[in-house]
């Protein structure tokens, strides 16, 4: 058999190992509830080589983790036998989009613009999919706690270009509305891998994409978890004040009191972040325990995929509290909070770790004890490079910051030396 150099120069365009491929593909098989397939890379590489060919899902599942047909990446595909559903999406999504929008191709649009550009100007399209596509979304979700926001990335965006594409269909009033949550959801998801990757333009443009297709969808949780997370964003960490009027429904509509009630604790805890950040002490406290007492009202509604917060729990608050009370300047109390909700938390919960160490760490820099913030310090930072959220590592580097005093310590040396080993010199 012929080397398939399609296939393997779609893994060398994007700087790929083997190993590498391997893994996304099975991320996304994952993701996408095929619990049986585990692809090693020796088998990718015979992929690659012609030594075996994909077959079934196998085809499949790498149409969608390059974003090609099954001719575009040389798979053979049997006489008689039709495309898959993902590859008769794509070819009218790539057929249709470019005349719908007046752009000459799609290739050079976005995601969010195609998003954008399906909601604006649907035409006919297949309308049997939705309950999968819902079940793909719950799927890409649930990985969006522990998998690494790069690898996630590229799956997500395929799921939103589908979406987009089959929103391109005239289907009925009831169905677009579930199309346009999809999507909403897909896009909020999207947001939040762009923000982990410290890519401020894109998670803009998806949250403000998602939060548009809620609106279609008059879909008010959504909208509501959607406007939350926007005001995750860096411009609104830096203006409290511009975080506030947002999440009291000033510029788009919607308001925490939309929200489930597990959502709605998180968007509480957001408008507590904004008076800590304000430097407002009784409101930020005040605001913690409001959503304290409506986390204990949700009952058994975290077991469900909605609300949309599904992060959020008891210990995450717990956490949330301890980050409000180092910024407050009470590190007594948010080290005791702090160690108590890292103590709590979910094994899986791996995003969130090296945030509440950060704090820690801060807390320990405001009593003096240097060498300890600089032992968590590092923690964090080795939590935080290895999961490649950028975010993350911009805590730490905020840490490095507060131990400027100290910078002739071999303690902030070592930090200093381990922060130079994954680029976190930058302030």
């Amino acid at each position: 058999m012929p080397v398939n150099h399609r296939l393997r120069d779609q893994r060398l365009r994007r700087g790929w190992s083997l190993e590498t491929a391997a893994e996304r593909l099975n991320q996304l098989a994952s993701a996408m509830g095929e619990k049986q397939v585990a692809v090693t890379a020796s088998a990718f590489g015979k992929w690659e080589r012609g030594i075996h060919q994909p077959r079934g899902v196998y085809r499949e599942l790498l149409c969608l983790l390059y974003d090609a047909t099954a001719e575009e990446l040389g798979l053979f595909q049997p006489p008689g036998i039709e495309a898959t559903l993902e590859d008769m999406n794509r070819r009218m999504f790539l057929q249709g989009l470019g005349a719908v929008t007046g752009l000459v191709s799609s290739a050079t649009l976005e995601p969010w613009h195609r998003l954008t550009a399906a909601l604006r100007q649907p035409s006919r399209v297949d309308r049997q999919t939705v309950a999968e596509l819902e079940r793909v979304t719950a799927g890409l979700e649930g990985l969006e706690a522990q998998a690494s926001p790069r690898a996630l990335l590229g799956a997500v965006v395929g799921h939103l270009n589908t979406v987009a594409a089959l929103l391109q269909g005239s289907l009925g009033l009831t169905v677009r509305r579930q199309l346009c949550s999809v999507a909403g959801e897909t896009a909020g998801l999207a947001g939040w891998l762009a923000y982990d990757l410290e890519d401020r333009r894109a998670a803009g443009a998806y949250f403000r994409a998602g939060i548009e297709a809620a609106q279609e969808a008059d879909d008010r949780p959504l909208g509501a978890y959607l406007v939350g997370s926007s005001c995750v964003q860096p411009a609104y960490r830096e203006r409290p004040h511009a975080r506030l009027r947002r999440l009291q429904g000033h510029t788009f509509g919607f308001t925490t009191a939309d929200a489930n009630p597990t959502t709605r604790a998180w968007l509480v805890t957001l408008e507590a972040e904004a008076h800590a950040l304000a430097g407002n002490e009784a409101a930020s406290l005040r605001a913690l325990d409001q959503a304290e007492t409506i986390i204990g009202g949700a009952g058994d509604e975290d077991a469900t995929r909605r609300p949309r917060a599904p992060f959020f729990d008891r210990a995450r608050l717990v956490g949330e509290r301890g980050v409000a009370l180092a910024r407050l300047g009470r590190p007594a109390d948010a080290r005791q909070v702090l160690e108590a909700a890292l103590g709590s938390l979910e094994p899986e919960m791996v995003k969130i770790r090296p945030r509440l160490l950060a704090a820690l760490a801060t807390a320990h820099v405001h009593e003096g004890n240097i060498d300890e913030a600089c032992c968590i310090g590092a923690d964090a930072l080795a939590l935080a490079d290895r999961q490649q959220v950028t975010t993350n590592l911009q805590d730490v580097r905020r840490l490095r910051l507060d131990l400027e005093p100290w910078r002739d310590t071999e303690a902030v040396r070592e930090l200093d030396e381990q922060l130079a080993t994954v680029g976190g010199t930058e302030a």
